[in-house]
């Protein structure tokens, strides 16, 4: 796929090709009931500001959609933030950034709000408070696909601008904004887009609260596996500095079911293009071994003993990394 020509492809789908709800071959509800299975989780690799806390769905065809929309959205996401941090050169990060928020993301909100206006797809249809479903279920389902994926386009919108609000200035939008310029709709009396704030839970009845934990999900029985792989890695990429950091610290930050707790630095000893595209393969490993969750880690550093963030290791994304011949072998010989 060429970034520099992606639109929101699954999303731009659902809005105007194949997969648009309404057309007859989407129609029937029982369709989509073997088809949840096939839709694969898209990782988030950005540090995210904002969460869609939207409807439940109601039936096959809108548990379906609401799986496609969230991946859409997290793949398109990930792509364009990557896209525009390729280069620090300030003027084509804001020709980006004029590309996709306001040619792409703010035309795609315009042809929405007239398709709800077209089709009456207000959310007073889909407000579980005041309505059955069982009625007009065809046009509630329709409603709530396309009040999603507005919900998607504007939380796009929204996570691209947030990393880059100095270099937008005056230029900023709020969730406000794109129903009083672009999709010309009353302000829902809720907010669907809620922003993303720490969470912490009860520890005992004192009142006292701790860190929700943080885990990167190693799914494997034993760490035999990890531990090879960073082994062959250290020895033949400089994978670790191992002067700062032994295998046995990396294996137990990669591996701990609560990092909140960990105060072991992992300290690279290869590039950062190298060390992201070493995570890249890791992926497989884990359930959550994301580029936000090693920034919240606070765990890994450079060669040049910088603290690695989201938006350095989305930087340093490259297919064909130094050495990436030797780092390929080493994954495929420890299987």
């Amino acid at each position: 796929m060429n970034n520099k020509d992606n639109i929101p492809a699954i999303l731009d789908e659902i809005l105007y090709h194949n997969l648009r709800p309404w057309l007859e071959e989407n129609n029937p509800d029982e369709k989509f009931a073997p088809m949840l299975v096939e839709i694969k989780t898209e990782n988030v690799d950005y540090q995210y500001h904002y969460d869609i806390e939207f409807r439940r769905p109601f039936n096959y065809k809108t548990r379906y959609y609401n799986k496609l929309i969230v991946n859409g959205l997290c793949k398109y996401c990930n792509e364009m933030l990557s896209l525009i941090n390729e280069d620090t050169n300030t003027k084509l990060q804001k020709y980006w950034l004029n590309e996709i928020l306001n040619n792409r993301l703010k035309t795609r909100l315009k042809d929405i709000g007239r398709l709800i206006q077209d089709n009456d797809y207000s959310l007073a249809y889909i407000n579980p408070k005041k309505t059955s479903f069982n009625i007009d279920a065809g046009h509630k389902t329709n409603t709530y696909i396309i009040q999603l994926l507005k919900l998607a386009y504007i939380k796009a919108y929204l996570e691209i601008q947030e990393p880059f609000r100095d270099l937008l200035a005056d230029n900023l939008m709020t969730e406000d904004d794109f129903y009083m310029q672009l999709l010309f709709e009353p302000i829902p009396d809720e907010s669907f887009i809620k922003e993303v704030k720490e969470i912490v839970i009860v520890e005992d009845k004192e009142g006292k609260y701790k860190p929700k934990k943080l885990s990167f999900g190693y799914n494997e029985e034993s760490a035999e596996k990890l531990q090879n792989i960073c082994r062959l890695l250290t020895i033949k990429v400089d994978f670790l500095n191992d002067n700062l950091t032994s295998e046995k610290d990396f294996v137990e930050v990669m591996t701990s079911d609560d990092l909140t707790k960990s105060e072991k630095q992992i300290h690279i000893g290869c590039e950062t293009t190298q060390f992201r595209y070493i995570i890249d393969k890791l992926k497989p490993l884990f359930t959550d071994l994301t580029l936000s969750n090693i920034e919240k880690s606070k765990s890994f550093f450079s060669k040049n003993g910088i603290l690695i963030t989201a938006t350095n290791l989305s930087r340093n994304k490259h297919h064909d990394p130094k050495q990436k011949e030797t780092i390929d072998k080493i994954f495929k010989e420890v299987q």
